[in-house]
């Protein structure tokens, strides 16, 4: 589609990225190695607030998907996915966070 692309093994790496280079946005995963996503979407609204957030999640072992993403929107993620997700709802997830913050907040369709 035409983006560049930055991809990181895990939060920390991902972190160095923030702190390296400027994005428009980020989809991160809330479990992750070295550094969950929660600490990776702080990280980034302190360097980069202007930057979006998709944040994605399929629970795991202490709670749910929506527990999480809950979680994540108030650490500052603009839209939020459930895995296992479609193309389509990749996509609209997007949507949602690259139209603006204060028009999604609460909002985690999936």
């Amino acid at each position: 589609m035409g983006h560049t692309v930055v991809t990181a093994a895990d939060g920390a790496i991902a972190l160095k990225h923030v702190e390296s280079k400027t994005f428009d946005l980020v989809i991160t995963d809330i479990l992750m190695p070295n550094t969950d996503g929660l600490t990776l979407i702080a990280g980034l609204r302190k360097r980069q607030p202007a930057a979006r957030v998709v944040a994605m999640s399929g629970g795991g072992r202490y709670m749910n998907s929506n527990d999480y993403l809950k979680i994540a929107q108030g650490f500052g993620a603009d839209a939020a996915i459930i895995k296992p997700f479609t193309r389509e709802q990749f996509m609209q997830g997007i949507g949602r966070a690259m139209a603006g913050r204060k028009e999604n907040k609460g909002e985690f369709p999936v």
